[in-house]
């Protein structure tokens, strides 16, 4: 009897966790024509900046979901310019997002019925300018998250990109410049290893209830004089919930009472000897 106990304890387990590891697919709050809709994974490589030149920055739209408080970005600007920059090697295709001194961030709207209830991030931090510096020190991309209940304006949020209440750190998402041996100031490849740093995590016991948003922060930093130009690629989230969806939840489900069923079929069935 015991042994049956164990297999209906196992598949209630198996339940358990298909629930508590559901994922959920939610819909960026991009402009009207530019939402992107997300299933399980959002991933982000920043190849359709602009390759040369600069441009102005349309929140919501040059990458939708994007804001920043600059109003404009360029290829490849120097640190010092404060500027928002779309980095790469010259003018390849292949970019990145950053700044010295800049504010980016990337905002989601929950439109499912489910709760948000944590995420997972992972991205490359890369470095592509090193400042004059002596001594030289760092530059440091900073992380922080924010939950907005819904009817909150566009232009309310973008002004709160700029303040620290309200927003909570994820020091495990920072980077910092990881090329700064040299005092002589120069152009990088962000693209080399030794220029990256590779971070990953995963945060649990939030609350994003269906039709509020969060919206992740992304700020470089540094006190040199010369400070060095910092950018992420490669962005990856992923959204949990307590709740499963209801496709997953039932084939779970119709796994545990298979299982179930097929232990009891067992049990009723003669055994070989007649017994």
């Amino acid at each position: 009897m015991h042994r049956y106990l164990k297999h209906h304890f196992a598949l209630l387990v198996l339940v358990q966790l298909a629930i508590c590891h559901a994922q959920v697919s939610i819909v960026d709050i991009g402009a009207t024509g530019n939402q992107v809709n997300l299933t399980d994974t959002y991933d982000q490589n920043f190849d359709s900046l602009l390759s040369s030149g600069g441009s102005p920055w349309l929140n919501g739209a040059t990458l939708p979901g994007w804001y920043t408080t600059q109003s404009s970005y360029s290829a490849n600007p120097l640190p010092f310019a404060g500027a928002l920059g779309s980095y790469g090697v010259g003018s390849s295709s292949e970019r990145a997002l950053g700044s010295a001194g800049a504010i980016w961030a990337l905002s989601f709207v929950n439109n499912s019925s489910q709760t948000i209830s944590g995420f997972t991030m992972s991205y490359t931090g890369e470095q592509w300018y090193r400042g004059a510096n002596d001594p030289q020190g760092s530059t440091q991309i900073s992380f922080r998250y924010r939950v907005y209940g819904s009817g909150v304006s566009d232009s309310v949020q973008v002004y709160d990109l700029g303040g620290i209440s309200n927003w909570t750190a994820l020091t495990q998402l920072y980077i910092t410049s990881p090329n700064q041996t040299d005092t002589t100031a120069t152009a990088l490849n962000g693209n080399a290893i030794e220029n990256q740093t590779f971070v990953n995590f995963t945060l649990t016991g939030i609350a994003v209830a269906p039709n509020e948003e969060i919206w992740f922060r992304w700020t470089t930093g540094s006190v040199l004089s010369q400070p060095h130009a910092m950018a992420i690629d490669d962005l990856q989230v992923s959204f949990l919930s307590t709740i499963p969806e209801p496709a997953s939840f039932a084939s779970f489900a119709a796994a545990a009472v298979l299982g179930i069923a097929l232990i009891y079929r067992r049990r009723r069935l003669p055994a070989a000897d007649g017994s």
